[in-house]
């Protein structure tokens, strides 16, 4: 909702998991929730918009997700 609302960028997040598997099914979570908003009626509107959330899509396998270790 941060990325959304432009209150944040993906850049500006950190996503801390306690286990690999964890940190893959966030990343997968967020690349499938960009591909929908991409794909969805109000983006398909707005080229600016879908490029947007593709953008977002793209760059969710950068985004900073990572596991603390003991």
């Amino acid at each position: 909702h941060l990325v959304e609302a432009g209150h944040a960028s993906l850049d500006e997040i950190v996503a801390i998991t306690f286990t690999d598997l964890a940190a893959a099914e966030m990343r997968d979570r967020l690349r499938e929730t960009f591909r929908k908003k991409a794909e969805s009626p109000e983006a398909m509107a707005s080229p600016e918009r879908q490029s947007f959330w593709r953008g977002l899509q793209r760059r969710a396998e950068t985004a900073r997700i990572s596991t603390i270790h003991a």
